[in-house]
Parts: structure tokens; C-alpha cells; sequence
């Protein structure tokens, strides 16, 4: 593959990690819509890996935490801009907790500024729940 377009046009969950200070995917309605996006780069307020039309999509951000409103320019420009209001960013602990939900199939953004005890309580509740299912691969080390 040799363009971001290429990367995610068949994509379902695409997932960017850079310390970009301008978006690394391309501003395609088109091309964006129905996928989870997950960013776990742009730390700062400086710094984007979403493109403009990614927010027109969904009404909505999932955060690790409401600093990311402040932290991160992927959603604190949505903020400035009106693209999003402020009450419809979403802590993940509310989807995790049941407060709130989200619906499959959507345009969905997910943005980490990185909250270790997060990652805890995600993969605790991932692992309980492929119990539950009795789903996965336990490996014998």
C-alpha cells in the first residue's frame, strides 16, 4: 500500500499513533464514513491526526478522559470549531459502565491521551467478558 486511502479503504477500524501537527488521513467524506477510528497519538493541542470531514460523521467523541478536551488538538479543534459540542464528548468509562452507548456501524472516534488505569479496566472487563462468552485462546506458558 502506498497512500493513507489505500491503507483504509477497506478498512473497519483504522488506528493512527503519530505526533503529527496536521491530519494524516484524507479528508474524504466517502472514504471515512461507517469505521472506528481510534487515536492514540496527538497528545498536545498542536498537534492533529483527524481530518476535518471525520467530524461531520459522527455526533460524538469517546475519550480516555475529559483533559483530552484541553490536551488533544483532535478534540479540542472540533471544540473550537463547533463541530462538536463539548456534552457530546463521552468518557469511556460511561460506555464501559453502561451509562451511555454506542451504536455499531456508525462513524465512531475514539481518542486517548493515555490513562494507564484505563487500559487496566478495559482489558479487565474484555477479559470478563470472553469468559462470559467462553471466547478466546488461553495459552499455556
Amino acid at each position: 500500500m502506498h497512500s493513507a486511502e489505500q491503507a483504509i479503504e477497506h478498512a473497519s477500524i483504522v488506528i493512527t499513533a503519530t505526533t503529527s501537527s496536521k491530519p494524516v488521513l484524507p479528508n474524504n467524506k466517502t472514504l471515512l464514513e461507517g469505521k472506528l477510528y481510534i487515536g492514540i497519538g496527538s497528545f498536545q493541542p498542536t498537534m492533529r491526526e483527524f481530518p476535518d470531514a471525520l467530524y461531520s460523521l459522527t455526533n460524538h467523541i469517546l475519550v480516555d478522559g475529559i483533559d483530552a478536551i484541553s490536551e488533544s488538538g483532535d478534540v479540542n479543534d472540533p471544540v473550537e470549531q463547533n463541530w462538536i459540542i463539548k456534552e457530546n464528548i463521552i468518557p469511556m468509562s460511561s460506555i464501559v459502565t453502561g451509562k451511555s452507548q454506542i451504536n455499531l456501524g456508525d462513524t465512531i472516534i475514539f481518542k486517548s491521551t493515555g490513562m494507564a488505569l484505563f487500559d487496566a479496566v478495559a482489558a479487565q472487563k474484555i477479559y470478563e467478558n470472553s469468559l462470559l462468552k467462553a471466547i478466546g485462546t488461553k495459552l499455556e506458558i
